[in-house]
């Protein structure tokens, strides 16, 4: 599984940090992250047949915040999407 670009991305996170994996994500003026993932066909075949997907996530011991994973696109129009998040904070 891998973070890939989407048309409405608007930041990457670690961009320039070698030790992670460059994050494009789309963020919203009212604090939510949006990322794409591509599966595998195994990872694909795996979750087909079990019917499960494990999800990690590093707190570094601050509070956990909610996170929603989908299989539906989040964007309802494209032409609507708005760009006026700063992609400033790339390395959070």
């Amino acid at each position: 599984m891998k973070p890939i670009e989407f048309p409405e991305q608007n930041c990457v996170y670690a961009k320039d940090q070698p030790e992670y994996l460059p994050l494009p994500v789309h963020k919203t003026p009212d604090g939510m992250v949006i990322s794409c993932w591509a599966l595998t066909w195994r990872e694909r075949v795996k979750m087909l047949l079990t019917g499960r997907m494990w999800w990690s996530v590093l707190t570094f011991n601050h509070p956990l915040q909610p996170q929603l994973p989908s299989v539906d696109r989040p964007f309802t129009d494209t032409a609507n999407v708005s760009n006026d998040v700063s992609e400033g904070s790339e390395a959070e």
